[in-house]
């Protein structure tokens, strides 16, 4: 079996600019104590992704929306990264998981 590839950043354990439920403290940490106590995974940091990648695909005005709130603009950016990354894996035939948040405007349906 292949090593799975995944994309975490420890500022993911942050919950304190959200509060949807798919932001609920605990989350990530029981996701990313499983991987730590596993050989099969490896743990990649991403960078936080460019703001011409988040407007490629995003209006300036929910770029703006976004950015007003630093925790989560924060987040949000690297959040982006780690999708980036595991993408940028898939094309490459390497597997990959991204454990990002925060959930974002993609995770569910309002």
């Amino acid at each position: 079996m292949k090593m799975l590839n995944i994309i975490f950043h420890k500022d993911f354990y942050s919950s304190s600019y959200s509060e949807d439920a798919a932001a609920v403290p605990g989350r990530m940490e029981s996701i990313i104590n499983y991987i730590n106590d596993n050989t099969d995974y490896a743990i990649v940091t991403p960078s936080p992704a460019e703001v011409r990648d988040i407007l490629a695909v995003h209006t300036q005005d929910r770029f703006d929306e976004v950015m007003s709130n630093q925790p989560l603009f924060h987040t949000a950016m690297l959040s982006a990264g780690g999708a980036i990354k595991a993408s940028q894996y898939a094309m490459q035939g390497i597997p990959a998981f991204a454990a990002i948040r925060p959930p974002g405007h993609h995770a569910g349906i309002k």
